[in-house]
């Protein structure tokens, strides 16, 4: 994997010194807290002299904002660099007493196993709201044939819904969780704002001018994050994600804008059938489908 570039520090210290709010839905993890506390060193070690004693006269509310901003560049540097891919998650064989859900629907059960490595909010959330029942009678309010379909909305219109903390939460984009067909996703309005709408993907679309248009693309460099690390398609779309698109299918262009938390296992036939009710023309179905409940159990 391609090193990628880290600017100084000086363009993050611009950001948001103002406010130096905690958020509670961040979730602890050693390999990120490591690769934060080295990029820190690293960019402060860039500093010129007078940059430093700048930056040693913040307050300490101040110095947590831009330890903040720079945890976010960090999960970027785990996404992207630290984390080889020998082995799509997504379609390891589910082992016994792993977590599952069964999605009861008056169409028939829909099972499928999660993605805690990847998603670990967006997982507690969706188990939390099975748990005490806010799923129940909700429909599939959104279904298109050869795409998806979409529930969690308790006013059944695509703007409603909250997450189990009451609020929105963040985003958990990663290289490992993908949308291939029979994906788990959150459904957003943006980027994080995550609350309890989820999709499932159902395609069958062909991907294979898309695959190659993207190999010959390998070199180029396509997004920069947080203004301080260059990401080249090689490093978002690695050769064995490309490989399991071409073989399973899936809804490519949604990578890196919703998180993947989980895979359909059984009742694929169910989400098929679902996409292909007859709908309106705002795609919600004409006769509801419904969500009777959600069972965690153990597989």
């Amino acid at each position: 994997m391609k090193k990628l570039v880290v600017i100084a520090m000086i363009g993050i210290m611009s950001v948001g010194l103002t406010s130096c709010k905690k958020d509670e839905n961040k979730t602890s993890n050693v390999e990120v807290d490591k690769i934060v506390d080295e990029y820190y060193s690293e960019v402060y070690d860039k500093l010129s002299d007078e940059e430093k004693e700048i930056f040693n006269s913040l307050s300490d509310e101040e110095k947590e904002t831009i330890k903040e901003e720079i945890e976010e560049v960090g999960k970027y540097l785990k996404m992207l660099q630290d984390y080889e891919i020998d082995e799509v998650a997504q379609f390891k064989e589910t082992e016994k007493g792993e977590t599952i859900a069964i999605i009861k629907t008056n169409y028939g059960d829909i099972k499928v196993k999660f993605l805690d490595e990847y998603a670990p909010l967006a997982v507690e959330n969706f188990i939390g709201h099975a748990k005490n029942g806010y799923y129940d009678g909700l429909t599939f309010h959104r279904t298109i044939e050869n795409f998806m379909i979409q529930g969690g909305d308790p006013k059944g219109t695509g703007i409603g819904g909250v997450s189990i903390w009451g609020d929105k939460f963040k985003d958990e984009l990663h290289k490992g969780a993908r949308h291939f067909n029979g994906a788990l996703a959150m459904a957003n309005a943006g980027p994080n704002t995550n609350g309890s709408q989820f999709f499932i993907v159902n395609t069958s679309t062909d991907l294979s001018e898309q695959i190659a248009d993207t190999r010959k693309e390998k070199d180029v460099v396509i997004a920069q994050l947080a203004n301080s690390i260059n990401v080249t398609v090689d490093d978002l779309y690695p050769e064995i994600i490309l490989d399991k698109y071409e073989e399973v299918g899936g809804t490519i262009h949604l990578d890196y804008s919703h998180t993947v938390f989980g895979q359909v296992i059984e009742g694929m036939e169910i989400v098929d059938k679902i996409s292909k009710v007859e709908v309106d023309e705002a795609s919600r179905p004409i006769e509801p489908v419904i969500i009777e409940s959600i069972e965690i159990t153990e597989y």
